[in-house]
């Protein structure tokens, strides 16, 4: 079941254009839903207020009707590759749920994204955010995480011609974060499943 909550006024930052700042103002709402899926984020973070508050804000911006997807991604990559903040989904026995959902967040704005430009920022987001999640994983995680990963890079497989160009544009190229995760899985021995592909 999805939760309503209130906005938090005091939170965001204010924005630096006072075009934007109208538009806001004009597209405010009493509540936004949060959908039940993401609310395990919130649990994994329910001890520490400080991350929690600043999910909680970014979760009602992302689950607005008028989602401005520009401002958001910024939040998100900024939320997401904070090694602090990882560090406490990754270690979480729900860790690899956390990483799939933040995952389809940032296709979730490939696909919603209005222009090319709008789509590479979020697939630059996302080829960060796998590179930095495959990094800080220990191989001994791997077999847990490994359909997280596949879940995601089948996906982006799927993609159509124009959009896997402009994913080829990004800094960090989805290849090489398979790479290392099938580097780090053949430390543990060959017979430790790990079901990603290299042509992902």
């Amino acid at each position: 079941m999805a939760a309503s909550i209130k906005p938090i006024a005091d939170v965001p930052k204010p924005p630096k254009s006072d075009a934007l700042r109208a538009n806001l103002l004009e597209t405010t709402v009493d509540k936004v839903d949060i959908p039940a899926d993401h609310q395990l984020l919130l649990t994994v973070v329910e001890r520490y207020a400080g991350i929690r508050k600043g999910l909680i804000n970014l979760l009602l911006e992302m689950n607005h009707p008028y989602r401005n997807w520009p401002l958001i991604l910024g939040d998100l990559r900024h939320f997401v590759l904070n090694r602090s903040n990882m560090a406490l989904f990754i270690n979480h026995p729900q860790g690899p749920a956390c990483i799939r959902l933040f995952g389809r967040m940032f296709l979730r704005a490939v696909s919603e994204s209005q222009d090319d430009s709008g789509r590479h920022e979020a697939l630059e987001g996302l080829s960060d955010f796998l590179k930095a999640t495959a990094d800080k994983l220990k191989p001994e995680q791997l077999p847990a995480f490994g359909s997280a990963f596949s879940d995601l890079f089948h996906t982006i497989s799927d993609f159509p011609q124009e959009r896997l160009l402009l994913l080829s544009q990004c800094h960090q190229p989805v290849k090489s974060t398979v790479l290392i995760l099938l580097r780090k899985a053949r430390t543990m021995g060959e017979d430790q499943p790990f079901p990603v592909e290299p042509d992902a």
